[in-house]
């Protein structure tokens, strides 16, 4: 376990359906007791009504309710003005363009 992977520079969005039948609801949620340094600012926690494991991550409710979600959050802590302008710049080198990959493919 790496301080690193909580980090108070990071942003932190889990995702559970509330049908989910492979994963019990809240075991996402629990990311965020084990991520202490991350402020509550930087945090998100969705829990979409009526959908499964499988579609968390696929399908209309993902479509239409959980990518704008994300997208927004992702927007969000990419601008935030607490994130430290050398962090931007890093995670803008090492994963900018997957970032954009990711925002585009939830648009």
């Amino acid at each position: 376990w790496s301080s690193d992977v909580c980090s108070s520079d990071l942003a932190l969005m889990t995702i559970e359906g509330e049908n989910d039948d492979i994963s019990g609801v809240g075991q996402t949620k629990a990311a965020h007791t084990l991520c202490i340094n991350i402020p509550d600012e930087r945090r998100a926690h969705w829990m979409q009504p009526k959908v499964g494991h499988y579609g968390v991550f696929n399908g209309s409710r993902f479509r239409a309710e959980i990518a704008p979600r994300m997208k927004a959050f992702i927007e969000a802590s990419s601008q935030s003005a607490d994130m430290p302008a050398r962090t931007a710049k890093a995670a803008g080198q090492k994963r900018g363009s997957d970032r954009l990959k990711l925002v585009e493919s939830i648009s």
